[in-house]
């Protein structure tokens, strides 16, 4: 990680739709207007607004969505309401998330993932690309593993799945394609990248040969993994 990477955890803002509306463009609100699940409209207003806080607060961890919504709030809504969170370009096509002001790209991009109420994001400089995947444990059942695990992924998790769930696999290679989707249009399939341990270091092997190193941290029951090329 460089010194401008900045790396949040943070659960999801409960009263996001209702109090943090106003810090959404024009243009967001209207693609919010197409989403229809509760929790989808919630995950998708968080997301927005905490790459927004990324870009406006200088210290090294977010304020509580509490303090964010009675003290804080009121002095960015405008600022932030002009800022547009975008994650497709002009051919709909799907891009990392990027801030757009008076619709030119801010400098800063973004990785941001969500999983069991909480939301991840790492941001970062261009000449430096990161991904990042947040996992939960969950169960992946033998069939479910064939479908995202080569027979070699399946034998390093048979050697240490008591202290590695299956999902830091998975979650590797979609931390690993977002690094590598920042400079390379292709649809994510995970049997395109393999994870790989040499001398105590996690890596992701994309097909064509380019390797992604990994970083896994875990807190609580959350494992972040974040992905750099090198």
């Amino acid at each position: 990680m460089t010194p401008h990477d900045r790396v949040w955890l943070v659960p999801l803002w409960k009263n996001a739709e209702k109090e943090g509306y106003g810090l959404l463009s024009t243009e967001e609100k209207a693609f919010l207007s197409t989403l229809r699940h509760p929790a989808r409209r919630l995950e998708w207003i968080c997301g927005r607004i905490l790459l927004k806080r990324m870009i406006e607060e200088d210290s090294p961890a977010p304020c509580s969505w509490e303090d964010f919504g009675q003290k804080i709030l009121p002095t960015v809504r405008k600022r932030f309401s002009a800022w547009t969170v975008r994650t497709r370009n002009s051919r709909n096509q799907g891009i990392p998330p990027r801030i757009f002001v008076e619709n030119q790209p801010h400098p800063t991009h973004f990785s941001l993932s969500h999983t069991a109420g909480h939301l991840a994001a790492v941001s970062f400089q261009e000449d430096f690309p990161v991904g990042c995947d947040l996992c939960s444990p969950e169960s992946f059942s033998q069939t479910m593993q064939r479908l995202f695990l080569h027979s070699e992924e399946r034998k390093l998790l048979s050697l240490h799945t008591s202290k590695i769930p299956a999902e830091i696999f998975w979650g590797g290679k979609e931390a690993a394609y977002k690094a590598y989707s920042l400079r390379h249009s292709e649809a994510f399939h995970p049997l395109h990248w393999q994870i790989r341990l040499s001398a105590c270091q996690w890596s992701a092997i994309h097909h064509s040969g380019r390797a992604f190193s990994l970083e896994i941290r875990q807190k609580s029951s959350f494992f972040l993994i974040l992905a750099r090329e090198g």
